[in-house]
């Protein structure tokens, strides 16, 4: 336990915020989400530059925080152990905005083809894609450490990759939706990553590959693709804001949900 301190931190401040959140109901949840400014929101465009990660410390329900703690002790845990934690804490927090600006950058475009209301959920709340990642990162270089043989076994995989498509599924028939793009993104690059480090042949194809997959996610860190669909109604707010009119959080959160956001987006122009 002493050699993991990183990950019991990490797992305290998860379940520590979810039972608050949970003994307070959903206007607290809300607050934290967005007037403590910690989910991945429109705002990581406007100086939010935290929000990519401190959105994988914030979950749904109880239910989501206790799967994804276990699932961060099983997999981080055993990382922490071999990396440390400096070097550990490092690949979580890239992880962490690999997977949350991924899943950002084609929600809600994706999801709009699915979800009734997709634009009043939050795009990526919790630490499973980071999990992913980690499990990628094990299950690539599990040759190489026979304490990530045993915990990231054959039935281990498929348990994991079962997980992964039972997600889908879940989303497109909306019983329940999952950051399905994030899960990806972070096995992806943990996997490539992984194979990098742990693969005797063509370490250098594998790092070509890991980093092309995390360019998009940190280009959407640095600027909103004009294909999003709050690219416009950021536009419109900047050009308020040219004008001197102060937009504060609740005023973006708000402008962001229709019909809101398409009477800002349409009438910018006019002003």
């Amino acid at each position: 336990m002493r050699r993991t301190p990183v990950t019991l931190l990490v797992l305290a401040v998860i379940w520590a915020a979810e039972l608050v959140l949970s003994w307070q109901g959903e206007p607290a949840r809300l607050y934290m989400y967005n007037d403590v400014r910690l989910a991945t929101w429109v705002q990581i465009w406007v100086g939010d530059w935290w929000r990519p990660f401190t959105s994988t410390l914030l979950h749904v329900n109880l239910v989501h925080a206790l799967m994804n703690g276990l699932a961060l002790c099983l997999f981080g845990g055993a990382i922490e152990q071999r990396w440390g934690p400096w070097r550990y804490l490092a690949l979580m927090v890239g992880l962490a905005y690999v997977a949350s600006l991924s899943e950002y950058a084609v929600w809600p475009s994706v999801y709009g083809l699915i979800a009734s209301e997709p634009l009043k959920m939050h795009p990526a709340l919790g630490i499973s894609g980071v999990v992913y990642g980690f499990f990628g990162l094990m299950w690539a270089g599990r040759e190489r450490f026979e304490p990530w043989q045993e915990l990231c076994s054959e039935q281990t995989v498929r348990i994991m990759l079962t997980w992964l498509v039972l997600c889908v599924v879940f989303t497109l028939t909306e019983i329940l939706p999952v950051a399905n793009v994030a899960h990806f993104a972070g096995l992806g690059a943990g996997w490539l990553f992984g194979k990098f480090l742990y693969s005797r042949h063509h370490r250098p194809v594998w790092l070509a590959a890991a980093v092309a997959l995390c360019l998009p996610a940190i280009a959407c860190w640095l600027f909103c693709p004009p294909t999003h669909p709050h690219y416009q109604t950021l536009k419109a707010l900047k050009r308020f804001q040219s004008l001197g009119v102060s937009i504060d959080n609740q005023s973006l959160n708000y402008a962001i949900r229709p019909p809101a956001a398409n009477i800002v987006a349409n009438n910018w122009k006019h002003i």
